[in-house]
């Protein structure tokens, strides 16, 4: 296992990926695409908590809005960072 501070190599024979950054990118895609379901289901919920009948309507909504926002803006920075 390569060290990250070492310089860059050339890929060897036999070595799917350079030593770390391509690495750590897709561990923060990967990262990102697992927050983007939690995302999508706190929407639903979200929407969902407008029907009828649902008493404490509003400790819902701001729970599913709390959480759907954090998530996505997680999943952005995570994206975006470099």
């Amino acid at each position: 296992m390569s060290n990250c501070h070492e310089p860059e190599l050339p890929l060897q024979a036999g070595s799917v990926l350079p030593p770390c950054q391509p690495r750590r990118q897709i561990a923060r895609l990967m990262g990102a695409l697992l927050l983007l379901p939690l995302t999508a289901f706190c929407v639903f919920g979200f929407l969902a908590s407008f029907e009828p009948g649902a008493d404490p309507g509003h400790l819902f909504k701001t729970g599913y809005a709390l959480l759907g926002c954090s998530s996505l803006l997680a999943a952005g920075w995570l994206t975006l960072r470099r």
